[in-house]
C-alpha cells in the first residue's frame, strides 16, 4: 500500500473516529455503571486448560503447534510447528484468553497458509503482515468479543471457574466492549487503538520526511496522544514514545498493519454475513459451532497464501479492495448502536 493510499484511509478514519469515541464514551459513562467485575483469583492452570479448549474450538492443528507463557503474546515460528504465546494474571482472564483467541487467529492462518502440497514454497508464505492481522482480529475482535460470543463463552466460564454475579452473557459483553482511552497500545480498547496506530504512522512518517527530529518526539508525541485520546505523556516517555520496541528494532511502517488487518477483518465479516446470512453467522457464534466460518475463511484467505496481490486477494474474497466504510459500519454497529 502506497503512502499516499495510507493517507487517504487514515484521514477518513480520523474523520469520524474521535466523534465515535467522545459519543461512546458519554454513553458508556451512564450504562457502565453498573458492570460487575469479575472477581478473582483464576488459577493459572484453569485459565490456561480454558484457552486449550477455545484453541481446539478454532480447530488448532495441536500435532503442528503448541501453546507456552512469554511476557508479551505472539504467534511465531514454522508453518508446521506454529507456537503461540500468551501470559496469565490470577487477579484477572479476560488478558490472557483474548491474546489466546487472537494468536489462535494467526496461528490458523499459518497452518492453513496456501495450497496443499506446496508448504516449503513461497506461495505458502502469508500475503502480508496486514492481511496476518485481519485473521487474528477476525478471531478476537468480529469473533471473540462480540455479543453472541459471550452467549456461548458464559457458560464456559462457570464450568471452568464456578459462578458468579459478573458471568452473564449481558455483563461479560460489557466488560469485552468496554471504552476507555489508555496510554499503553497493546492495551487499548477496539475503539481507542486506531488513534494509537495513526499517531504512531504520522510521527515515523514526519521522521523519515525529516519533518522532525528524534529529539521531538516527547512532544510530538504528547500533543498528538492529547488531541486525539485526551491524555498527556510529557515527562512519561515509558508510556509514550518508549512503549513500544518496533523503532528501536527499525521496524518503521509496521504499526499500519495493524489498523489494516482490522479494517480488512471488517470488510470479510461483511462478506461472509451477506453470503451466509446474517441469522447463520450469528447462530454459529452463539453455539461456539465456527465451522461455516472456519470454511469461508481457508475458501477467502488463507488457500491463496502468496499467490494473488493483496489488492486482487481482497477482490476475489469480498468483491472490491480495501474499504474502511465496513470498518467505520462494524465499529459503529458495536458501540453506537449495541448490535454486535
Amino acid at each position: 500500500m502506497t503512502l499516499q493510499r495510507l493517507d487517504e484511509v487514515f484521514d477518513y478514519v480520523k474523520s469520524w473516529l474521535p466523534g465515535l469515541l467522545k459519543e461512546v464514551q458519554a454513553k458508556q459513562k451512564k450504562i457502565y455503571e453498573n458492570v460487575v467485575e469479575p472477581k478473582g483469583p483464576f488459577p493459572v492452570a484453569t485459565q490456561e486448560a480454558l484457552g486449550r479448549f477455545f484453541m481446539g474450538l478454532w480447530k488448532f492443528d495441536f500435532d503442528g503447534g503448541r501453546l507456552d507463557v512469554s511476557a508479551h503474546p505472539f504467534c511465531g515460528n514454522s508453518k508446521e510447528d506454529v507456537r503461540i504465546t500468551t501470559n496469565y494474571r490470577e487477579n484477572e482472564f479476560e488478558t490472557s484468553l483474548m491474546g489466546v483467541i487472537h494468536e489462535t487467529g494467526h496461528a490458523k492462518y499459518e497452518q492453513n497458509c496456501g495450497p496443499a502440497g506446496f508448504e516449503t514454497q513461497p506461495v505458502c508464505v502469508a500475503r502480508s503482515l496486514g492481511i496476518h492481522e485481519s485473521q487474528s482480529l477476525f478471531a478476537e475482535m468480529q469473533v471473540g468479543r462480540s455479543a453472541a460470543f459471550m452467549e456461548f463463552l458464559v457458560p464456559k466460564l462457570v464450568e471452568y471457574f464456578g459462578d458468579q454475579p459478573a458471568f452473564t452473557p449481558a455483563n461479560m459483553k460489557r466488560v469485552a466492549q468496554r471504552v476507555s482511552p489508555g496510554f499503553i497500545r497493546i492495551d487499548a480498547d477496539e475503539l481507542c487503538y486506531p488513534l494509537h496506530v495513526i499517531l504512531r504512522y504520522e510521527l515515523e512518517r514526519d521522521l523519515m520526511d525529516e519533518k522532525m527530529e528524534a529529539e521531538d518526539l516527547p512532544r510530538a508525541w504528547n500533543e498528538k496522544m492529547k488531541s486525539y485520546l485526551g491524555l498527556e505523556t510529557l515527562g512519561n516517555d515509558k508510556e509514550g514514545c518508549l512503549q513500544d520496541v518496533h523503532w528501536a528494532e527499525g521496524m518503521f511502517g509496521y504499526f499500519p498493519t495493524y489498523l489494516i488487518g482490522g479494517m480488512v477483518a471488517a470488510q470479510l465479516m461483511s462478506s461472509i454475513r451477506k453470503e451466509l446470512g446474517e441469522e447463520v453467522v450469528e447462530d454459529c457464534i452463539r453455539k461456539g459451532e465456527l465451522d461455516k466460518l472456519l470454511e469461508k475463511q481457508k475458501e477467502k484467505i488463507w488457500r491463496h497464501g502468496s499467490s494473488l496481490t493483496t489488492d486482487d486477494l481482497l477482490k476475489q474474497a469480498t468483491g472490491e479492495t480495501l474499504n474502511p466504510e465496513y470498518y467505520r459500519m462494524h465499529l459503529q454497529r458495536r458501540y453506537r448502536d449495541d448490535k454486535g
